[in-house]
């Protein structure tokens, strides 16, 4: 199945795969577990082309991330936000970090840190 939306290696090895959810009238996704990290990656990457035949069929490729990390996510996005609304300039983010105004800004621990500091931005309530 992969191999048909061009995200596939001869290579990729999957460990596992399964549904997920309840029986219900919609589709349930399909969680797969891969051998190796660069096959995810690989697949994460193509997945997220502007072009890609899985954005094409409605097919949405997602990295399971433990609740920690989806809140260390969430938060920059938001401060991202945040930030832009306010006029501030964001040059770029990554899942847990971001350049906001040339300021490094950071999510650990569901707190907002600036430029590698210990102490935590006050929590906003997002």
């Amino acid at each position: 199945m992969l191999k048909r939306y061009r995200i596939s290696r001869n290579d990729i090895i999957i460990d596992t795969a399964f549904r997920i959810g309840k029986v219900g009238p919609k589709p349930r996704p399909i969680k797969i577990r891969l051998l190796y990290q660069s096959d995810a990656d690989h697949i994460l990457f193509k997945s997220k082309e502007k072009d890609s035949e899985t954005r094409k069929a409605g097919i949405y490729v997602n990295e399971d991330v433990s609740v920690t990390e989806g809140k260390n996510r969430f938060l920059i996005r938001k401060e991202a936000q945040m930030a832009k609304q306010q006029g501030k300039t964001v040059e770029t983010w990554r899942n847990t970090s971001a350049i906001i105004d040339g300021v490094i800004v950071e999510a650990k621990g569901g707190q907002i840190y600036r430029n590698g500091t210990e102490d935590p931005v006050p929590n906003r309530n997002f």
